[in-house]
């Protein structure tokens, strides 16, 4: 009977231990990222107003898992690999960092206000490209009212380093960071090109 119940025990510390064995080796550690435009990355010229930020949408399905898209437009989620904020809120913190409007002096009634939209913000399937695709609206005010809106669609696609499967996950962000800089880019040359435009034309006459 002793030697029945100590080969119980002997069983059940190896089972034990070999289950601690095997939960240890399938764990994998949830890593959070953050995307930041590159110094490297020309920043938009200084716009001649004074520019106020709207709402920026996510319409894009992408939450704070990596999106991956495969064929079919299969996409899935990386429950390992994570956004630190939600896309939306990174946008538009980079583009309050790269768009830079005159100062104000005194109270504004005189300015640009961008909104955007955010229609894609993934990954394909295969970890070989970034893609952003955003929707901008630029709505411009003289003495408080709205004088002119411009609307703009553009996809920004940027390929995604080589690296191994563990430095995949800094490449694919790098990636993200540079389609969000030409985003930038894009949406400051939207207003840059409707301010000269508006110049262009005559005064209004009652």
């Amino acid at each position: 009977m002793k030697h029945l119940f100590t080969t119980a025990v002997a069983v059940a510390v190896i089972a034990a231990a070999g289950g601690c064995a095997f939960f240890s080796s399938g764990y994998r550690e949830t890593r959070e990222y953050d995307i930041s435009v590159s110094a490297d990355q020309a920043k938009p010229d200084k716009l001649a107003v004074p520019v106020r930020f709207g709402v920026f949408y996510n319409l894009s399905g992408a939450g704070l898992g990596f999106l991956m898209r495969s064929a079919g437009d299969r996409v899935t989620t990386d429950p390992y690999n994570r956004w630190l904020v939600s896309p939306e809120q990174m946008i538009e913190r980079e583009f309050r960092k790269s768009i830079e409007g005159t100062s104000p002096d005194g109270r504004v009634r005189s300015y640009v206000k961008l909104s955007c939209s955010l229609l894609a913000f993934e990954f394909d399937a295969h970890g070989r490209m970034a893609r952003l695709s955003m929707d901008f609206t630029a709505s411009f005010f003289d003495d408080s009212v709205l004088i002119r809106t411009v609307s703009a669609r553009r996809d920004f696609e940027a390929p995604v380093s080589e690296a191994n499967d563990e430095k995949l996950p800094e490449a694919l962000v790098a990636a993200m960071s540079r389609c969000t800089g030409e985003a930038a880019q894009f949406a400051a040359g939207l207003i840059s090109k409707s301010l000269e435009k508006t110049a262009e034309q005559p005064p209004h006459k009652e």
